[in-house]
């Protein structure tokens, strides 16, 4: 089995069927794909959610009874595979971008052997983790050529994982009997679903945020390699918290509200005044991210792809398009993939709520690098 946090965002030419398991804070979701990369199919898909597991499995204070834990998550996996109907077992597991840590880091041009150890020091200074007990895995990502004003130079974008998460993936794989031919970090799988899509442009960059439940993340990728991660405050479940409180509603009530009216006043209910101000606090995230981005490329990011459960409430794309005046739209997973007659009707629903699973089956195989 292979492990590298960082991949090719291409589909791999594997034939066969693959899992895509996105094992999150509130649900599990698997994608089977089948076919190689230029005429990939979805067979399959299916979730999970609400399970105390979740919540445990990423939560630190649950050290204690991990080997339950991962037992019980192993077990959940098998039931969802059991109600797909699936007897697939060739598997991709997604690794959560916040266990992690990325950076873009830049050096001046080197011999392989000299970048290698420069990498490895910087990346000691990322993390305050012994690197012993880390998985590191890098990628150049650009060579610029040098001139009178800037030397030439590498853009190597680096990964850190720590070692017991890794592990703890491998455990659960093996528990739930799949045959894991594969981990990788969920940015790359966001990547690889969004690259699918026609080119957002002549400079083919672009930002993906993945807006989950209990986790969102911001994704900026240029030709095909990612070149930023960051991790964002605000998640679909604090929302509907914030809602729920506002309306004296039950949760269940507050979702549905927040997903069918958002950030408009459609159906005589106006709930922008409750919400606006927690997106408005992602968006100022977003525009610092994009900030940061530009400071280090001198890129401008002018497509963003939305994903992920809360990535549907009404009004967010409208909302967050005003704010930036860049094209905004939703994460179509799916695209050039084929799909049972059945569910065609659901295509865009299912790309934007599956497209870390769907990323990571389409990955169809194990090319990377692991270096440490």
């Amino acid at each position: 089995m292979d492990i590298p946090l960082l991949a090719k965002l291409k589909s791999l030419g594997h034939g066969g069927t693959t899992l895509g398991v996105d094992i999150g804070t509130g649900a599990i979701k698997i994608a089977e794909v089948s076919g190689k990369s230029a005429s990939p199919e979805l067979m399959n898909y299916g979730e999970l959610t609400r399970s105390d597991a979740l919540l445990a499995m990423h939560d630190p204070a649950h050290t204690a009874d991990s080997d339950s834990v991962e037992h019980r998550v192993a077990d959940h996996i098998r039931d969802l595979l059991h109600a797909m109907g699936t007897s697939a077992s060739r598997a991709v597991f997604g690794l959560p971008s916040a266990a992690g840590s990325f950076r873009l880091l830049h050096f001046p041009k080197m011999k392989q052997k000299d970048l290698h150890d420069a990498v490895l020091y910087q990346a000691e200074r990322m993390v305050s983790t012994p690197l012993s007990e880390l998985v590191l895995d890098w990628e150049v990502v650009e060579e610029t050529e040098g001139d009178d004003s800037h030397p030439a130079e590498f853009q190597v974008l680096a990964a850190v994982m720590p070692r017991d998460v890794i592990d703890r993936y491998v455990r659960i794989a093996k528990h739930a009997n799949l045959n894991l031919v594969a981990l990788e970090a969920e940015p790359f799988a966001l990547a690889r679903s969004a690259a699918r899509m026609p080119a957002p442009g002549e400079d083919n960059i672009f930002a993906v945020l993945d807006f989950g439940g209990y986790r969102t993340t911001l994704v900026i990728v240029e030709k095909n390699k990612v070149r930023q991660v960051t991790e964002l405050e605000l998640t679909g479940s604090k929302l509907t918290t914030a809602l729920a409180k506002s309306m004296v509603v039950d949760d269940a009530r507050a979702e549905a509200m927040k997903i069918q009216y958002g950030l408009t006043s459609s159906g005589g209910t106006d709930l922008g005044r409750t919400l606006g101000p927690f997106v408005d606090g992602m968006v100022g995230e977003i525009r610092s991210a994009f900030s940061e981005y530009v400071r280090l490329s001198n890129h401008v990011v002018r497509t963003l792809y939305l994903s992920g459960g809360a990535a549907r409430m009404h009004g967010l794309d409208e909302h967050i398009a005003r704010q930036f005046e860049i094209t905004v739209m939703p994460l179509a997973a799916l695209h050039e993939v084929t799909v049972p007659e059945r569910v065609e009707a659901h295509r865009e629903d299912i790309g934007l709520a599956y497209a870390i699973s769907i990323g990571l089956a389409l990955r169809h195989g194990s090319e990377g690098r692991r270096r440490n």
